[in-house]
């Protein structure tokens, strides 16, 4: 009976010891007000700033979607550089291997600027176009710094020809679809974001105003109807509450497929090797589901 009980108080004064240990070690890795990341025994990795941590109880972060979440110690693996993923075993789950309805995210986008032509041999310039896109989108959080994003768009591009004969516009309306990855940092009580992806583009409209004829007739060129290039953003996210958020961004589209074959029109042959690019600035208004 004596050994059980000695037994018993030194394997409480060893656990009582290690939870000492693990208590200090999370106190010098989690400071109020300062951003972190914890490893929840899930598999999940939550990234936020620290609204307010009690030693051994709980933590509550504040994600960068503008959500404030308590875990208890008991739900949390690792803390800080430490909360990196698993790897191997049958313990290893991925962040974003578990759809969670909780992390999407619908959004409506209005953009202006400028779009143009690559690669030309002509007098090419850019036009200026409000709005040149519109449309809906929809974002899902694998974790709270990765995203993936699909958006479908109506986007208006073109460009300008000029040389001493005739000056015209070259308009295109196309229905896009693109389909990008998005990395998110926060910075105080903003979200500074990276994206880039490939779209995918149809040709619904196309139209050449002729500025030197007094009419401004309008008539049918013969440009390729389908295109496809690449998109690079950056921008920045204000979170209002914990259901909206506004966010606005630079955006910047390429396309990877000439726009038409050599053509010739009234007043010049058209170069082959032109290309769509466009240049926009991007407000959109994000809703969490």
């Amino acid at each position: 009976m004596k050994n059980k009980t000695i037994n018993a108080i030194f394997k409480l004064a060893v656990l009582t010891l290690v939870l000492s240990f693990a208590t200090a070690e999370l106190s010098a890795q989690v400071n109020t007000g300062a951003y972190t990341q914890i490893l929840l025994k899930t598999g999940y990795i939550v990234r936020g700033k620290v609204v307010e941590f009690t030693p051994g109880e709980t933590i509550t972060l504040q994600t960068m979607d503008g959500s404030t979440i308590t875990y208890t110690t008991s739900e949390i693996e690792a803390y800080g550089k430490g909360a990196k993923p698993k790897t191997g075993g049958s313990q290893s789950k991925s962040s974003g291997s578990h759809f969670n309805p909780d992390n999407l995210r619908l959004l409506a986008h209005l953009g202006f600027g400028t779009s143009g032509a690559t690669k030309s041999d002509n007098d090419t310039k850019s036009v200026f176009k409000f709005p040149s896109l519109f449309g809906l989108g929809i974002k899902y959080n694998l974790d709270t710094m990765f995203s993936l994003h699909a958006d479908l768009n109506l986007e208006r591009k073109g460009y300008k020809i000029t040389n001493g004969q005739a000056d015209y516009k070259q308009k295109f309306t196309y229905l896009t679809i693109p389909l990008y990855a998005g990395i998110n940092f926060p910075y105080e009580d903003l979200i500074i974001f990276a994206q880039a992806g490939p779209y995918v583009g149809l040709l619904l409209k196309e139209k050449i105003k002729d500025d030197n004829s007094s009419t401004s007739n309008y008539y049918i060129n013969g440009h390729r109807s389908f295109d496809y290039g690449f998109l690079l953003a950056a921008g920045v996210e204000i979170p209002f509450n914990e259901q909206i958020s506004l966010q606005g961004k630079l955006r910047y589209t390429r396309g990877m497929r000439k726009i038409m074959d050599d053509y010739y029109s009234y007043y010049q042959t058209i170069d082959s090797k032109m290309k769509n690019r466009s240049f926009s600035a991007v407000v959109s208004l994000v809703y969490k589901l």
